[in-house]
């Protein structure tokens, strides 16, 4: 007896129904085991070219690739029509209401003054002269003719806390900060402390008998390194703290703190 095959149903339909999903999900044939599709290197995966351009498609316009700056000219990078000033030759018109273009020359930086700067300290080599203040000697001079036995010659009682010191000429100009000023009580001198500091002119056109010119107060406490001397003028700055006051006891109502600038002209030093 001859025998016949008969085809399942259920594969008929089974072939006949994988092509048509495999198009509706992208044209390809569905991989098995989970294996992505193996592309050939330089060319792209099917499916990853743009569309071509047409209606609700705008062409695709190709970015910058290659980037110069001309470091050695300052040049920032742009061309000359992007940093072209508005209404000058390459950087089109000024709008209306706008402010006039600046040149080159508006844009520079000030000239400002143009002079030495000197810093100050707790001595100072003069020629053959050493000056030096100290907190509990006061100010001392120093002869240094023979620099290998240096000789001092006089010492000037000033009260207060040494700071910085300047020379100009024959005149010393001496910061103390915490001065104490010398009254008289009942024929005895007598020391009252303020928390002031002050500016000492000393002449030491005769460096063994130096005199003090004149003492100028000055409000609040000085550091080192706030003062600067330029050309003939000092320049310093005082610090008033909140607990600042001129006796002993700060007023905790007007207490404040602040900074003060002060400048002295050198040019006369009894002025």
């Amino acid at each position: 007896m001859a025998q016949h095959s008969r085809t399942k149903p259920w594969l008929i339909l089974a072939a006949v129904l994988l092509p048509t999903l495999g198009a509706a999900c992208g044209g390809s044939t569905p991989s098995t085991g989970g294996t992505p599709p193996i592309t050939t290197p330089g060319t792209k995966p099917p499916g990853t070219d743009p569309a071509p351009p047409g209606p609700g498609n705008p062409p695709v316009k190709q970015g910058q690739t290659d980037f110069t700056t001309d470091v050695a000219n300052g040049s920032s990078g742009r061309s000359s029509a992007e940093t072209a000033a508005p209404g000058s030759a390459g950087g089109g018109a000024v709008p209306p209401g706008a402010p006039a273009p600046q040149s080159p020359a508006d844009n520079a930086a000030p000239g400002g003054r143009n002079a030495a700067v000197e810093e100050g300290d707790i001595y100072k080599v003069d020629k053959n002269r050493l000056f030096y203040l100290n907190t509990y000697k006061g100010f001392l001079v120093y002869d240094l003719n023979d620099p290998k036995n240096p000789k001092r010659v006089s010492r000037l009682p000033i009260h207060g806390y040494p700071i910085e010191m300047y020379v100009v000429g024959n005149t010393v100009y001496a910061l103390l900060r915490d001065a104490l000023y010398i009254t008289q009580v009942g024929g005895q001198p007598q020391f009252e402390r303020h928390n002031v500091s002050q500016l000492v002119s000393i002449d030491v056109t005769d460096i063994a008998n130096p005199k003090i010119l004149d003492t100028v107060d000055i409000k609040g406490a000085l550091r080192e390194g706030v003062s600067r001397k330029v050309e003939s003028t000092i320049y310093v700055v005082s610090y008033i703290p909140q607990s600042y006051s001129w006796g002993w006891r700060p007023d905790p109502v007007t207490a404040k703190e602040q900074a003060w600038v002060y400048s002295f002209n050198t040019v006369d030093p009894t002025k």
